[in-house]
Order: C-alpha cells, then structure tokens, then sequence
C-alpha cells in the first residue's frame, strides 16, 4: 500500500481527480503572491530544512501513512512482550504503546529497576511504502463509498500553490509559535514535496485561516473569514468522521487545531469535544507520563511534550471559561516541564519567521503559560468545586501568583503602569495573569438560607478585580489599535471576557460615578471583541450577552426606603453600539449553569453598591476610545 499524499494533481493527467490533490475553485484572476505572509518567505525556511537520518524516526515523519491500520490488540500485546524479551528498542513517535501500571500487562512486563516501563514501541511499519500519489492512494480498508463521500466534500482537494505557501508560511509565523503542535522540521519536508496527511493539511489551513489577515483570504476568494474557518473545517472533519487517518500524532495535532472551531448550540462537535479526543488520543499514547530515559529522538520527546501542555493549557482556559469540567486529570501525570531544549530546535529552522528574540521569547512564553495554566486549575478547584477545601487552601492562590509574577525572566516582566503593547507573549502573559486575579478574587456563593445573600458586586470581591480588569482592558485596546492585522491566541480573549463581567457588574451600581465608569470601560472591551468577531467564535454571543442585560433595568434596596426600587439612572437604553442583530447566541445554552457565572445576570432584590474605591477607569486607555 501507498501513503497518500497531499501533493498536487498533475494537471495533464485528469484521472487523478479526487485522489490527488488538485487546486481549489478559485476565481482566476485570484493570485497571492507568497510576499503577502508579511515578508517571511516559505522557502526560506525550506531551503534551511535538511534531512536527518541519525535519529531513530528517520528523516521524515513517518506519521501520514495507515500502516499500522489492521493490528489488532493480540498483535500489539505480543509484539511488546516480544520486545520485552530482547530489550527495548527505539522508540518511533508515531508507533507508542502505553501500558499503565494498573493493567495486568503492565505488572506482566515490568522491568525490574526500580521504574515501570510504560511506552513501548508499537508494531513496526511495512518496508518498501512510496510517498508518490497515484490514482488508488488511499489507506487499506477505507471502503469505496467514504472515498466517494470523501471526494464529494472535495477532501482530496488543495488550495493552490500560491494560497497554501502563504497560509503555511502564516502557519509557521502566528499559529506555532503559539500552539507548537508540529514538528517544523518535518512539517515543512512533507509540505516541501506535498506529502502533508490530507487531514492535517486542512487543519493547518483552517487554523491559518483563523489568525491569518483577512486580506489573505479576501485575495484567496472567500467572501469572509467565517466563509473560509467553515469550508477547512468541513474536509477536516469529513476526514476525521471516516478515519481515513490512523496515526494517533496526527490525530492528535488535528484535534488540538480544532479546538478553535466554537460550534453551535445544536451541535456537540465544539472546542470541549475536539479537546476531549485530543486528550484521549495523548493519554493512549503515553504523552501524560515522564518519558525520562526513553530511548527516543529528542526532538520527538521535546513534541510529544509540547502537544500534551499545549492540551494542558487549552484545556484549562477553555473549561475555566465555560465552568465546566477540566478534561485532564494532573493526579495521574508526572510528566517533565517544558524546558527551553524543547523549543531550541525550532528556533534554528525558524529564525527568518522571528524578530531578534522572538525565537526565545515563544519558549519562554510557553513555559510560562503552561505554569499559569496550572495555577487557574488550582484557582477553579480550590474556589467553585463542590467538595474543594476553601478554608484550608486558599490563601495560598495570591501567593501562587505572585510567586509566578516574581519569577518571570526578564524578558517577559511588566510594570503595571505601562500598559503599551511590545509583543504578543508578554501581552497574552499579563492579560491571563489579571483574569486569573480576578478570579481567585471572586467569593463563593453563600447558602440558600443565608439571611444576608451577597449581590454580584461583593462577590466579585476587592479593588483587585477591578484593577485587573482596567489592566486588561487598557491592554486589549493597546493591541488592536497597534495592529489591525494582529490576531491573539484564543486565551485572551478569555480574560477580556472576565473584564466584561468585572465592568458590567459595575455598571449596575446605584452610584452614578462607578456605574458610568463601568459603563465605559464595557464598551472599550466590547470594541476589542468585535475586532475579533469572526476569529473567536464566543465573541459574537458574549457582547450580544451584555448588550441584552445592560438594557434591563437595576433592581436595587434603599436602607432608608422599604421595598424595592428601580435605579432609573442605571435604566440606560442598549449600548448597541455594535450591531450583533441576526446573531444566534452561541454557546449560551449552558449560561445559567455555569460554574461560577451562572446568576451573574439575575437582578437582586439585595443588591447594594459597590463597595471598594474604584480609580478613573480609561485613564490609560488610547485616545482613540
């Protein structure tokens, strides 16, 4: 059997439709030029990519071939246990079996030194496979009508030449350094000789689509980015639902870069589904546990490490924002930190995609984000889970944090009083590190029988919140009136998010002063969402959200007056300043259950203004707004 290719279609030869990759139906006088990737060439990067044959995985990524389709469990059992016999062998990323502690094979197969040997090498690959795209390329056991359902979603399909250069090239510049999902040296050999697996080659333009500037797909013949998200993610997933692709790291990569895809309220294929499978996916291949002294090629260890903290910190923001659920479960990994080896790599193959030390920066950004992500699932357990242990625990969250602040490198430090946006990293750093200040901040739900129930402005606790809401608010507006064509990782928004819910509760207080101002700084933060409608899916419904509750009146308490009032002057009309008629609220099926947000926009008989000194909100803010 024959690998499949992503290469093109030879265009003399027509019986190659629907097998090998031909050029999308793009209008004609459509052309990109490859200069449109701001200047950063792809085959400069190719020309520095050379093959490595002094690794245990060979010179290519062997992961976009189905050979290891038709082994059964018996077969894979019996070949560990063999394996076992004549010592471990190299191990191929693309061919791990786990065996956990628990399982009677794994008490079968131990060691004996004092370690449990969990990642064994898998069944090993047919010789003699060809990477040349011919008319039946496609993986044994694929029956005839998924190929035809697969050629009539136009799976086999590739967008032409000079699009995906440029969205391979924008890939490797705003996507990886991000989410480091792939191995770029490998990565660009297969895109080189148009070798990508079909499904991972669309999941790259999907995710290029997503961060890519709108220009680069207006030239490319999409009306939108919505238009161009939605055609990527539909070959992916078509692809995903057949199995066409059997090899767990590329399944494993494509369901992290779908984790972009927010779905709709009558579809449970979203980000929380995708991140699920990714998690199964990694679980079954062993990235959870340490992989010290494997014998592994570094530079697969150093990926298989980045693609389970990349799920490590998708999967905590994601659930944290929605209240629900963290997919991962820490208490069974011990897997090794990131450390600066892991990115060195990629630096070297990317150097021409980065400023000065933008190559060291994403390293140290993805240390540090991983370790923020583990603090927000101690901030999420240790505050909103039922059976948490609040009196005990705590008071250690505003340690944690500092203790993270503290110990940034120098590169990635800030001073609260400049709000200026200097690079992505840093930026997304301080606006994750301010939500989850305001989170750590916000009190617990009293009783049902609680004769004094807290109003949402003093739950949201102290002047902190609404410190680090100014900070993130001041930030977002910095970053999108510097760069237009700027698209942050999904992360963030996630924080400006948690600033809408500090203001808004604020623009609800029966002072006038503190409800104007939260009135204000709402709307900045409304602003920056809308820039972004159509890169994060949730931004659409989270302002149609406020704009929907800032137009219901106060219900508020008067000491001196029995009964209830209505604060009139809060009583404002919809700051609809943003059109989001016709928009279905995505994702608020779930609103009213969650974690900790769910009662936000109930009005309160009790609710009482907010107490703590509130700063001129918008003092640092950009003119501009």
């Amino acid at each position: 059997m024959t690998a499949r290719s992503s290469g093109h279609s030879d265009k003399d030869n027509p019986n190659n439709a629907g097998n090998a990759p031909t050029a999308e139906n793009v209008s004609p006088q459509v052309t990109l030029p490859t200069t449109d990737a701001r200047q950063l060439p792809l085959p400069t990067a190719l020309a520095r990519v050379q093959p490595q044959h002094a690794t245990p995985s060979g010179d290519t990524d062997t992961s976009n071939d189905s050979r290891h389709r038709d082994a059964s469990w018996s077969t894979v059992f019996e070949g560990l246990l063999q394996r076992r016999d004549h010592g471990q062998a190299s191990l191929d990323k693309c061919s791990i079996s786990y065996v956990g502690e628990a399982f009677p094979l794994g008490i079968v197969s131990r060691s004996g030194n004092g370690r449990p040997l969990l990642h064994h090498a898998g069944p090993a690959a047919e010789p003699g496979a060809s990477y040349v795209a011919t008319h039946n390329d496609h993986p044994v056991g694929v029956p005839p009508e998924d190929i035809s359902y697969l050629e009539a979603k136009q799976a086999f399909k590739a967008p032409p030449d000079e699009t995906l250069d440029v969205l391979i090239t924008i890939f490797m510049e705003r996507v990886f350094p991000l989410y480091p999902v792939i191995s770029p040296r490998e990565f660009l050999l297969h895109h080189k000789s148009r070798t990508l697996p079909w499904i991972l080659l669309h999941s790259v333009c999907f995710a290029a689509a997503t961060f890519c500037p709108l220009r680069v797909l207006h030239r490319a013949g999409y009306d939108d980015r919505k238009q161009a998200r939605s055609h990527f993610y539909g070959k992916t997933k078509a692809l995903f639902d057949v199995g066409y692709e059997s090899s767990k790291i590329v399944t494993l990569q494509v369901s992290i870069l779908l984790s972009f895809w927010g779905g709709s309220p009558n579809n449970h294929w979203n980000f929380y589904t995708w991140l699920s499978t990714g998690v199964t996916v990694a679980e079954t291949i062993g990235c959870h546990r340490s992989m010290a002294g494997l014998n592994i090629a570094p530079q697969d260890r150093s990926l298989l490490k980045r693609l389970w903290w990349t799920l490590v910190i998708r999967d905590a923001a994601c659930a944290s924002m929605h209240g629900r659920p963290f997919r991962i479960n820490l208490e069974h990994c011990d897997v090794d930190e990131l450390t600066l080896e892991d990115f060195e790599q990629d630096v070297s193959i990317l150097a021409g995609h980065f400023a000065a030390d933008g190559g060291r920066l994403f390293g140290l950004y993805q240390i540090q984000a991983a370790k923020l992500a583990l603090i927000l699932r101690q901030i999420v357990t240790i505050r909103f889970y039922p059976r948490s242990q609040e009196s005990t625990s705590m008071s250690i969250l505003p340690e944690l944090l500092l203790h993270w602040r503290n110990s940034l490198p120098a590169s990635l430090q800030w001073s609260d009083s400049d709000i200026s946006h200097t690079d992505i990293f840093r930026t997304t750093l301080r606006i994750l590190y301010n939500h989850n200040v305001i989170l750590s901040h916000i009190k617990p739900e009293p009783a049902a029988d609680d004769a004094d129930p807290l109003s949402p402005s003093s739950w949201l606790g102290d002047e902190f919140a609404s410190l680090s809401a100014q900070q993130i608010a001041s930030l977002a507006c910095a970053m999108v009136t510097a760069s237009e064509e700027l698209v942050p990782p999904h992360e963030l928004f996630h924080g400006l998010f948690m600033a809408c819910v500090v203001f808004f509760v604020q623009s609800r207080s029966n002072t006038p002063i503190t409800a104007s101002l939260g009135r204000s700084a709402l709307t900045n933060c409304k602003m920056a969402l809308h820039v972004h409608r159509e890169t994060w899916d949730a931004s659409s419904w989270v302002t149609q959200l406020f704009d929907k509750a800032l137009a219901r009146p106060v219900a508020s308490t008067n000491s001196h007056i029995s009964g209830t009032t209505v604060n009139q002057a809060a009583n404002f009309s919809n700051l609809d300043i943003l059109d989001t008629s016709g928009l279905y609220l995505d994702g608020m099926e779930g609103w009213p259950n969650h974690l900790f947000l769910g009662d936000l926009f109930n009005p309160s008989a009790n609710a009482v203004p907010f107490a703590t000194s509130i700063p001129q909100f918008g003092q640092d803010i950009p003119a501009q707004y």
